[in-house]
């Protein structure tokens, strides 16, 4: 089996190939060039936020927003799907609170809404029943799924 990539061997390898993977600027799964730029001065050269947003001409705050944004995309990047863990047994993760499943605050506040708080619970539901809480429309179902998939799980029927 082969280990899943840490962070830093993923950036690296975007680090590495960057040119190649911005040469079709029309799509990114990271963000914008400028922003993953940003990102890899500060991860792997360690470049202050000061400096960053002098350069930038960026506030640090918003370069923390644009660090953990990307950093966040190239986690859950399926460029590196070829790598893989192998998923937990679904008992195990039975007990697990939802939020491990990283979902966007929309999708997560509305499960919590309606009492679904771990990934047992969530295994219960099916995509109508899901579709049936507030708020909760086919992108957060479609996110949702998404989930449970690189978890190895999926919906009731």
């Amino acid at each position: 089996m082969i280990p899943d990539l840490t962070l830093e061997e993923r950036v690296n390898y975007i680090k590495n190939h960057f040119e190649e993977l911005f040469k079709d600027t029309s799509y990114c799964p990271w963000g914008s060039k400028r922003n993953v730029e940003i990102f890899l001065e500060r991860f792997l050269e360690k470049t202050t936020l000061q400096k960053l947003g002098d350069k930038h001409d960026l506030t640090r705050d918003r370069i923390r927003q644009i660090e953990v944004k990307v950093k966040r995309k190239i986690e859950r990047s399926g460029l590196f799907s070829f790598w893989h863990k192998p998923p937990e047994e679904p008992a195990i993760l039975g007990n697990t609170p939802i939020a491990r499943l990283e979902l966007n605050i929309r999708a997560e506040n509305c499960l919590r809404a309606e009492n679904v708080r771990t990934i047992g619970a969530l295994l219960l539901l099916s995509e109508c029943d899901l579709l049936k809480i507030p708020n909760l429309g086919r992108k957060s179902l479609k996110e949702i799924k998404a989930a449970l998939a690189g978890e190895g799980l999926c919906l009731r029927s």
